[in-house]
Order: C-alpha cells, then sequence, then structure tokens
C-alpha cells in the first residue's frame, strides 16, 4: 500500500482486491499462509478449478501517475515472495494507469500479470456491487481525478458557484474587479477572504478535489482559512505532492491596508 493513503481506505482497497479475485474463483487463504510469515503478502489464494496459486500484492496510490521508482519497488516486493511461494503465479494489482512497457517489464521479470485501473475496473464489473464498491473507495482515497469533483457544499451554500445564465468569460475580470473595491484591512476582511475563495475555485478548479473552509488543526491551535485536496494530473501538481509528500494545499489570506 502506498503510506500516504489513509490507513482505512488502503484497508478497504485490499479488501476489495481480494473479493474480486474471490469472484474470480480464488480462494482466499491470506490468513493461513501469512501465518508466521515474516515476508507476508497482501493476498495468497488458490483457484478452485486449476489448482493455481497465486500471490498478489495491492498499490493503492493517490496520484494519477507512479513514479518509476515505486514500480520497481512494487515489482521487488512481491518477488521477494517467491522465496516461501516458489511455484506460484506473481499478480501486481494498481489502483491506477500503468505504462504498458512497464508491464511487458515485469512480465520480463517473471511476474505473470500486472491489473492496473482499468483491468481492474473489467473485472469488477462481473458484478454490478464490486464495481460500484471498487468506485466508491477510489473516489473516498482520492485516486487521481477522482476525488470529490466541484465545490463542496459549504461553498455552494456562499454562493460561490458561478451564477446561472453569467457569461463564463468574464469571470475572472469580474473576481479581479471585485477584488479591488474590497476595502482593505479589519473592515474588508470577511469579503477579501470570500473572493480569494472564489478566485481560487475559478483558476484552479480541475486540480483540486474537495475544498474546505476555516478548518482548525488536529490540537486546535491553528486555523486554516482553506484546505484544498490535490487530485493531481497536471505535471506541477505531481512533482509537488511527490516532493512534500502531501495531498492537501492550504491558502492564507491576509488583508493588509499595507
Amino acid at each position: 500500500m502506498d503510506q500516504r493513503a489513509r490507513p482505512s481506505v488502503s484497508r478497504e482497497f485490499e479488501k476489495i482486491c481480494s473479493r474480486i479475485l474471490g469472484a474470480h474463483g480464488y480462494e482466499d487463504e491470506t490468513d493461513t499462509q501469512n501465518y508466521r510469515n515474516t515476508n507476508p503478502a497482501d493476498f495468497v489464494g488458490t483457484h478452485q478449478q486449476s489448482a493455481r496459486v497465486i500471490v498478489a500484492e495491492f498499490k493503492l496510490y493517490l496520484s494519477a501517475q507512479v513514479p518509476a521508482d515505486r514500480f520497481h519497488r512494487a515489482m521487488d516486493q512481491l518477488l521477494s515472495h517467491r522465496t516461501t511461494f516458489p511455484g506460484a503465479d506473481l499478480l501486481l494489482i494498481f489502483s491506477v494507469p500503468i505504462r504498458e512497457e512497464w508491464k511487458l517489464l515485469a512480465r520480463q521479470r517473471t511476474i505473470n500479470e500486472v491489473w492496473d485501473l482499468p483491468v481492474l475496473e473489467a473485472k469488477a464489473s462481473i458484478s454490478t456491487d464490486l464495481g460500484t464498491q471498487l468506485n466508491s473507495i477510489l473516489a473516498r482515497a482520492g485516486v487521481g481525478d477522482r476525488g470529490t469533483l466541484g465545490l463542496s457544499a459549504a461553498l455552494l451554500e456562499q454562493d460561490l458557484a458561478p451564477e446561472q445564465g453569467a457569461p463564463q468569460a468574464n469571470t475572472g475580470a469580474q473576481i479581479c474587479k471585485s477584488l479591488h473595491r474590497i476595502e482593505a484591512g479589519q473592515p474588508g476582511w470577511k469579503d477579501f477572504e470570500r473572493q480569494c475563495r472564489e478566485a481560487l475555485v475559478f483558476l484552479f478548479g480541475n486540480h483540486f478535489g474537495s475544498w474546505s473552509e476555516q478548518s482548525a488543526t488536529d490540537d486546535g491551535l491553528h486555523r486554516r482559512d482553506f484546505l484544498a485536496s490535490l487530485r493531481p494530473k497536471n505535471d506541477f501538481w505531481i512533482s509537488l505532492a511527490h516532493d512534500f509528500r502531501c495531498r492537501y494545499v492550504v491558502f492564507e489570506f491576509k488583508n493588509y491596508a499595507k
């Protein structure tokens, strides 16, 4: 699992992958096979018809693209199970699309199959329930561009969504004019924050998933004016998420007079 994914969502992804394998005839023997195993696998099962043993690793990545070094580490981790299961088929399952040349590399390294997101969705389509649950888990995790799309309910209530019938081409210019009309300092701080939030949604609405305003830190000592979760597709946001190991961007608004 990607350690930056929430543990609860990681477990849900692991469970849905196991269920999909079960729907394709694999009896889950993970708990039994991992007993006292110092190098446990995410899934170990035996096909009910062919009696073939399969060992699988599940990789829940949040970014739409997987760095090459992580793909190599995932292969190494799966191949390390050869010692315990020398005759087993090896399977890598990813929550995101994987390049075809990387899949070929995995096969060259004796990994039998790589299921990336399109393959996983196809496998889950064997059952409407499995497909729905898979999509729900990926959306809650914010995988790639499946984060909470559009504006949050709180922002919609504050009329931050474009007005119906308003000319979209002029939206940016109108926001700019509104910002310049706001009185600096304490009298205009609330309007300034509202307009800044509207500007950010207008500029980066396609780059972020969920938005939340005025959230407090866990210790209650600090208040964040605006918080947005990344669903990175653009190279800039992908590099930001990887370099800083984060999935959120915090915005602070200061309506200073000087």
